[in-house]
């Protein structure tokens, strides 16, 4: 008989929105984390993998090019290109084969949509909505921010050009939207990650010459600074952090070109070159911060839901069907109850599958068990609570 797979099976889905102008760096930002989960759950039975073919696609031809240029020894930003469609990126966490996990759904779309252009197509202007709807109902945001533009910016034209390069107004605008949407569901957890991206040649601590990673951090936050009052201001209840990330870890800046932008008169971009240091070996740093983080926010809501549900469990166990449903009633509560397996579970054990469901309760344990550790570890230093 064949299977077909239900609303009822399917995993609650954890939007995460990133949110950056072109080229800052989203997927190559998406690639670092997924490759630094594999240093983290090492050991464990779960994973966290692209969950579709277009996914593994994206991401496989993205490390493909990180590759390419480290085995060049070189790498210039401005070739490095940029995402020219909206695009989603779903991963599974999980236990191994497991059917059952947590969805991870990050949204990538041209960065140049961001500055809202008037020479722009209809379907152009509809699916930049959906990025906005996506990004604005997402419950974390995370901002990758190019710390080459923040560190190399000199001269005044080229800190007059900083808040276009960046689109910060148009970061701001979302970031308020975002808050606002998260303050009508107060009882839901919200975070805003502040990621510097490219930090490799502003840090010591990863193979790097010099350390002006204090420099850099003054220069975010001050850059920020209206990103963050307006998360304050709108969301009070939301945890702010601040996440640089090594990329690659093994390049180093070593040129930095400030051109005339072909699509913006008057506005100067940064064109860096990166040499790879050493035998050219991948060393991530930081991105286990934003993944600490991500992890200690389901861990906090499974702990907040957990709490809120006794009574509840209670008045609502008169009978397994009715009990199947009140465990997925609210997204949270969906995600604690898929963490302990109880709707999975719930469902075989109706259907006299005792030893499946015990299974898949070990299962969910598991994933229960990875998540309490990532979010557990003791953070790089780099990351801060703002």
């Amino acid at each position: 008989m064949e299977s077909v797979t239900t609303e009822a099976d399917a995993g609650p889905v954890f939007r995460i929105g990133m949110l950056g102008p072109s080229r800052v760096g989203k997927t190559s930002l998406v690639v670092s984390l997924l490759t630094d989960s594999e240093r983290l759950l090492g050991g464990t039975p779960v994973v966290l993998r692209a969950a579709d073919s277009s996914t593994r696609a994206r991401l496989r031809l993205r490390r493909q090019e990180l590759d390419g240029g480290l085995l060049a020894k070189k790498f210039d930003t401005a070739v490095m290109p940029g995402s020219e469609n909206l695009t989603y990126f779903e991963l599974d966490l999980k236990p191994g084969q497991a059917t059952n996990g947590i969805r991870f759904s990050l949204l990538d779309f041209p960065g140049t949509w961001m500055s809202e252009r008037e020479r722009r197509g209809p379907e152009e202007i509809r699916q930049w909505d959906e990025c906005r709807e996506f990004l604005v109902e997402s419950n974390i945001l995370i901002i990758p921010i190019d710390a080459t533009v923040l560190m190399e910016a000199e001269q005044a034209a080229h800190w007059q050009s900083v808040p276009a390069v960046l689109e910060t107004l148009a970061v701001q605008e979302i970031a308020e939207s975002w808050a606002g949407y998260r303050n009508l569901a107060r009882e839901e957890p919200a975070l805003v990650v502040l990621a510097p991206v490219k930090c490799e040649s502003y840090f010591a601590d990863n193979g790097g010459y010099r350390d002006d990673s204090q420099l850099l951090r003054e220069r975010v936050l001050d850059v920020y600074a209206r990103v963050v009052e307006l998360v304050r201001l709108n969301a009070p209840h939301a945890q702010i952090r601040y996440c640089p990330v090594d990329t690659l870890g093994c390049v180093e800046l070593v040129k930095v070109e400030w051109e005339p932008s072909t699509d913006d008169p008057g506005v100067q971009r940064p064109r860096g070159t990166f040499a790879v240091r050493g035998k050219g070996r991948i060393s991530i740093a930081g991105a286990d911060d934003i993944l600490g983080a991500v992890c200690s926010l389901l861990v906090e809501a499974q702990r907040k839901v957990a709490t809120g549900m006794a009574a509840d469990h209670i008045a609502s166990a008169q009978g397994m069907e009715v009990r199947g449903r009140e465990l997925k009633r609210g997204f949270f509560r969906h995600i604690l109850n898929t963490l302990n397996g109880n709707i999975r579970a719930n469902e075989l054990e109706r259907g006299g599958e005792l030893g499946k469901a015990r299974a898949f309760r070990a299962q969910a344990q598991q994933l229960q068990d990875a998540l309490e550790m990532i979010a557990g570890r003791a953070s790089s230093g780099r990351s801060k609570v703002l």
